[in-house]
């Protein structure tokens, strides 16, 4: 499980960027090629809280 942290939700975003930067200069051209072939889904969630 991975997970990102921040006082505020913008530098959590900026967290999560810089993650993925950092993980994507770890691969080979070839896995960045397979990574980035396939479908993506987004979705949002809302939660009620009590």
């Amino acid at each position: 499980m991975y997970m990102a942290t921040g006082d505020t939700i913008e530098e959590v975003m900026a967290n999560i960027k810089e993650a993925i930067e950092l993980y994507l200069e770890t691969l080979s051209e070839e896995e960045i090629k397979e990574a980035t072939s396939k479908e993506i889904l987004t979705t949002t969630l809302e939660v009620q809280v009590a």
